[in-house]
């Protein structure tokens, strides 16, 4: 009985994983322990957000490639609790896409969070690093999917990511800059001496206070109701996709 039971479970997962491997490299791009890393990191990245994240290589795509990405994305890796993403490479044409669907698409957007993205991954798969590349593109889904969880909203490039170490450096080199400088200007004013008082600043008898009123000519108060911001998320579907894409 429990056997059964055990089997009865691996059918459902791998029914809710649509069979399909996190890592699919049609190109042979991977070594067989390449890619076993990066499913082990995908898998992690996936329990960790409750997602589905697809990587597939191939020589040749016919047709669009962002027509292909989505119908991938759709078959093969939907059902992710927040959302699902792929990233597909096409060898033939050297072109790259990311697709998202309807969830992920309000997580990482297909304006600054796909331009994330491909900052992390380009310039490896440029240089032929293919694995160095997908390592880095599953790093930044986690790093944007962070971002998403504690900010309750997209990554944008405006807002940039909160780096805690640079801040720190940032704030001592400011500290010490500003007290050289500081020491510049008393080293350059050695001729003004400081005063005893503020009185010390006034030219005796060259003011008098003959009335202290206060008057008030009107009044006009404004007052504007907070807008109320939505956290609801509208239903995904298999022709609704985000992403994006370009060459390498």
């Amino acid at each position: 009985m429990r056997q059964i039971f055990s089997i009865l479970i691996l059918i459902l997962i791998l029914t809710s994983r649509g069979f399909a491997s996190p890592v699919n490299d049609s190109a042979g791009l991977l070594s067989q322990d390449e890619i076993y890393s990066l499913e082990q990191k995908i898998r992690s990245i996936e329990s960790k957000h409750g997602i589905r994240i697809g990587i597939q290589t191939t020589t040749s795509i016919p047709g669009d490639i962002e027509t292909t990405a989505n119908r991938i994305l759709d078959q093969q890796y939907a059902g992710g609790m927040n959302g699902s993403i792929l990233l597909l490479i096409d060898m033939g044409s050297r072109n790259w896409r990311i697709s998202t669907d309807d969830l992920m698409r309000d997580r990482i957007s297909s304006e600054d969070g796909v331009n994330f993205l491909s900052q992390k991954f380009v310039s490896s798969l440029s240089g032929g690093n293919y694995f160095s590349a997908f390592s880095s593109f599953i790093d930044g889904v986690d790093t944007l999917m962070s971002y998403y969880k504690k900010n309750d909203s997209a990554y944008t490039e405006d807002e940039g990511i909160f780096d805690p170490m640079a801040a720190g450096f940032s704030g001592i080199f400011s500290l010490i800059l500003g007290g050289m400088y500081k020491s510049s200007l008393k080293a350059s004013m050695s001729n003004v001496n400081p005063a005893r008082g503020a009185s010390s600043y006034l030219i005796q008898n060259s003011l008098k206070l003959t009335e202290n009123r206060d008057s008030f000519l009107f009044r006009n108060i404004r007052r504007q109701p907070k807008s109320q911001g939505s956290s609801s998320h509208s239903s995904g579907n298999s022709g609704s996709h985000g992403g994006g894409g370009g060459s390498f």
